[in-house]
């Protein structure tokens, strides 16, 4: 359990009444949708996704928190400072952790990147790199679809 304040998080409370597609010129405009649609993200009360907007430590912690329920496992996460942005290497690596039981990894080393952030996080300097909306959004998309496949795989498939 996540021990710092997280409700109610910046883009939660009165839905809005439109989206207003901040996010339509994003690479990662697919990805947003796709987590709209699921409710693992929200827009901003305004109406706004917010692509290139920080996620803060304590936003991150709180989907921690609600994904938790979803994959069947438990991570421990206490930011030092909730309010920092949370960097792509440390996210990939808490998703990694959370959802350990639904996609076991076969790598050897705890640094490195599962196949489905790779492409999202970047090269090993990107890895200290704040993690973004619109990032978070891709990385939750590409981890829920490589679940899916592995739990649902193609007819045919090995």
């Amino acid at each position: 359990p996540v021990g710092i304040p997280i409700e109610p998080l910046p883009d939660e409370g009165i839905p809005p009444s439109r989206n207003l597609r901040d996010y339509e010129h994003s690479p990662y405009r697919w990805h947003i949708d796709y987590v709209l649609a699921h409710g693992w993200m929200r827009l901003y009360p305004d109406g706004t996704f917010r692509p290139e907007e920080p996620v803060s430590a304590c936003y991150f912690a709180a989907l921690l928190q609600r994904l938790q329920a979803q994959l069947g496992t438990f991570v421990s996460y206490q930011p030092s400072d909730p309010s920092r942005p949370i960097s792509r290497g440390q996210a990939v690596l808490l998703l990694k952790e959370l959802s350990k039981t639904r996609l076991p990894a076969n790598r050897s080393s705890y640094l490195d990147i599962p196949d489905w952030a790779k492409g999202v996080v970047g090269w090993e300097s990107a890895r200290a790199t704040p993690l973004t909306r619109e990032r978070l959004a891709a990385l939750l998309h590409n981890l829920m679809k490589a679940i899916e496949k592995r739990e649902h795989p193609p007819e045919g498939s090995p």
